[in-house]
């Protein structure tokens, strides 16, 4: 049967199923949650002020954001204690992470999706996180 939720549907990387209660996984949904609402409406206008390359840029962006959010959650899990081996781990994470980015930025370029719809699409996702942190900030 299946237990996740309906937004995680569209994610490849899946969350662990023994730490699915963890205050890191709830964190980790919200965000990507409020990233879908932060870009729905951001897209729409997208598509009617322009056309919809721009949408598919944004919704690009975003996407490319969740999997750069999900690469470091799981990095953070998996963080070795040895703190030589975890300053390589977190270099090589943060490199392929940045370099996932610039080939999507490159292969947007190349099949004519504006660059900056993408980087707004990354902005949605950036909006997000400081909502949270607002929300977040209310609650406590």
């Amino acid at each position: 049967m299946y237990r996740y939720g309906i937004c995680d549907i569209w994610l490849f990387l899946l969350i662990d199923e023994k730490d699915e209660g963890s205050r890191m996984n709830r964190f980790q949904k919200r965000i990507e949650t409020i990233s879908l609402f932060v870009t729905i409406p951001v897209s729409i206008t997208g598509w009617i002020l322009f056309d919809f390359n721009v949408f598919a840029g944004i919704w690009i962006g975003c996407m490319c954001a969740l999997i750069g959010f999900r690469m470091i959650v799981k990095m953070t899990k998996s963080l070795n204690p040895d703190e030589q081996k975890a300053k390589k781990q977190g270099v090589f994470s943060y490199t392929m992470r940045y370099f996932f980015y610039g080939m999507i930025l490159f292969i947007c370029a190349y099949k004519g999706i504006p660059v900056l719809s993408v980087l707004a699409g990354i902005m949605c996702h950036k909006a997000s996180l400081l909502i949270y942190t607002a929300i977040e900030k209310e609650d406590a």
